[in-house]
């Protein structure tokens, strides 16, 4: 009697142990998962989380090389054409790249001159198209002046350009975007942005003589003629993750690239 007495306690005790084993492996495991209150872990909400994100990622950088995205023949051809009549006719040192400058999936040609000028063209209606101002086709001018070049958000219709004038007392900050009905860059702020790094004693609204010597560290704003503050400044920029929008490639380059 003693005997099974003994022996049915000491069942019970395994049975307990074993237990409180079970309810310390629902709370931690070998990988420092945590686990839920309803038993459920957070390790795959977490992988769904991040697969979500990277799917995401993905849709967003799909066609972001344009020269693996699925562009016709017809565009290719087009812009291998323009590139060569280019390299014909322009001297220097032509580099070139196609850019997603919008999201229609049709790529634009950028035209450098390495150190002085940037181009642009895109393709409408079965021919490429100039997309700037002056008829010489030589684009955008940098490098000298305060004007380090020029930068866009891909797929966003974007370009980002800083100025500086008067050694760099006043910093001019232009926006542009291709226009949709003229196909042509055009400045997407209405009015100048820029700040002051400099005390204007006589209220002529630019830097002149002492003006010029002296350099002051807290800027003033302006919207054109009107001051703004800091804060309204800084809300007219446009933010994101910028590239610069610069040929890289040398015209035999691009071309075997566009050979698809």
């Amino acid at each position: 009697m003693i005997k099974n007495i003994l022996l049915t306690i000491l069942l019970l005790s395994l049975t307990l142990v074993f237990i409180a084993c079970g309810e310390d492996n629902t709370k931690t495991n070998p990988n420092n998962t945590n686990i839920n209150n309803n038993g459920s872990s957070n390790q795959s909400s977490n992988l769904t989380s991040n697969n979500s994100d990277d799917n995401i990622e993905s849709v967003d950088k799909k066609y972001e090389d344009p020269y693996t995205a699925p562009i016709s023949s017809e565009i290719l051809n087009a812009y291998k054409s323009k590139i060569s009549e280019i390299g014909s006719k322009r001297g220097g040192d032509i580099k070139y790249d196609l850019i997603f400058l919008d999201d229609d999936n049709i790529p634009e040609l950028v035209v450098t001159e390495l150190g002085m000028r940037t181009a642009l063209y895109t393709y409408v209606d079965g021919k490429v198209v100039y997309a700037m101002d002056d008829e010489e086709e030589l684009g955008f001018s940098f490098g000298a002046g305060g004007n380090p070049g020029y930068d866009y958000l891909p797929r966003e219709n974007v370009i980002k350009n800083f100025t500086q004038e008067s050694m760099g007392l006043v910093i001019y900050t232009n926006y542009y975007k291709l226009d949709e009905k003229s196909h042509k860059i055009v400045k997407s702020n209405e009015k100048d942005l820029y700040e002051t790094h400099y005390n204007d004693a006589n209220g002529n609204g630019k830097p002149d003589g002492n003006e010029l010597s002296k350099y002051v560290e807290e800027a003033k704003c302006f919207y054109g003629d009107e001051q703004i503050s800091q804060v309204e400044f800084n809300y007219k920029q446009i933010l994101g993750k910028y590239v610069e929008m610069a040929g890289t490639k040398s015209s035999s380059e691009i071309l075997k690239l566009l050979e698809k």
